[in-house]
């Protein structure tokens, strides 16, 4: 299972196995002393937050398997940064409470059932540290921090002739192949934002529908909202400052 979804993910690590685990645990027994807050370090701050519901096949031998997620896309002006809806949100209430003095027993019982909805595990970074470049974070071990930069992503799209409309969106077809799948994009001119889910981007409107020709892998937009009024005024796109336990690049 784990070895057909690095495939697509690198480094994922999907919590099949820890969801009923999740389910029925409430962790006690711990020192329930402060937790000190997660060391961020703000890249850039969202102009779009853009959801897109996951559903995917854990196991090709058993195709006809689907699990589903929730995902979101944050655009910013120098970089976009996609992770699972229920990481943003986890990391978010750990870091909350963390600042607030709650005890580290009383954190992972809140954000436990929170994490058991985690489909996509790591962060995806689009043009950092540099341009061209997608830097995976994720979470190992025990506050270990493991940290990806793939230098080799280029997607080439072929733009079609073909029209569909999305969410009222009128959007056109874009196919490619990347690293043995062939995929098909559907995107929307009228969202001038070169970007996508995972590490699809550069065809020139924002993707609303991905999905690999076996179906593996299927995103699919399910909400778009500007950042900014009084509901959100800002949304940080944050990575980890500490320093990475183990590090690794890939060129090709």
């Amino acid at each position: 299972m784990k070895k057909v979804l690095r495939a697509f993910f690198p480094f994922a690590i999907v919590l099949f196995s820890s969801v009923a685990i999740y389910a029925q645990i409430r962790v006690e027994g711990l020192k329930n002393t402060p937790s000190e807050p997660v060391s961020w370090k703000v890249l850039d701050n969202a102009k779009y937050r853009i959801f897109y519901q996951m559903r995917y096949t854990p196991d090709s031998a058993a195709a006809d398997v689907k699990y589903t997620g929730q995902t979101i896309l944050l655009v910013g002006g120098r970089y976009s940064e996609f992770l699972d809806y229920n990481k943003l949100r986890s990391d978010s209430v750990e870091n909350a409470m963390a600042k607030s003095g709650v005890g580290s027993q009383d954190i992972m019982n809140r954000i436990l059932p929170i994490s058991r909805n985690i489909a996509f595990s790591p962060v995806v970074m689009r043009n950092y540290p540099t341009k061209g470049v997608y830097t995976f974070q994720q979470k190992v071990g025990l506050g270990g921090l493991y940290r990806y930069e793939d230098k080799g992503i280029n997607i080439q799209w072929n733009l079609e002739d073909v029209e569909r409309t999305i969410e009222g969106y009128q959007c056109k077809k874009a196919t490619c192949t990347h690293r043995g799948r062939s995929y098909v994009a559907w995107y929307a001119p009228a969202l001038a934002m070169g970007d996508g889910p995972y590490v699809f981007g550069g065809q020139p409107g924002l993707i609303l529908e991905l999905y690999d020709t076996r179906d593996h892998y299927h995103f699919t937009m399910n909400g778009l909202q500007k950042v900014g009024g009084v509901i959100r005024s800002t949304c940080p796109m944050r990575m980890w400052s500490k320093p990475p336990a183990l590090h690794s690049v890939r060129c090709s």
